[in-house]
């Protein structure tokens, strides 16, 4: 997904965008490993979700992490 995109829909969200910022800054790491393997083995793209900064969920769990995360969002 192009940034400018993904920028649009971020600002559409209502996200609050330093936070997301500060999020993806602080999970370098993952993000680096999970680039790393899908290199290694030439998948073109990474079936896993960060949640919340912490938490890696596969698609099929990812509402349930985003839940565990925040729990207002999910009432």
């Amino acid at each position: 997904m192009p940034p400018s995109e993904l920028n649009s829909i971020a600002n559409y969200s209502g996200l609050n965008l330093t936070a997301l910022g500060t999020c993806v800054a602080g999970s370098t790491s993952a993000i680096d490993a999970q680039g790393y393997l899908a290199s290694y083995y030439n998948i073109t793209s990474t079936p896993v979700a960060i949640a919340d900064c912490q938490y890696l969920a596969i698609p099929q769990t990812a509402g349930s992490a985003i839940c565990y995360a925040n729990g207002s969002i999910c009432r």
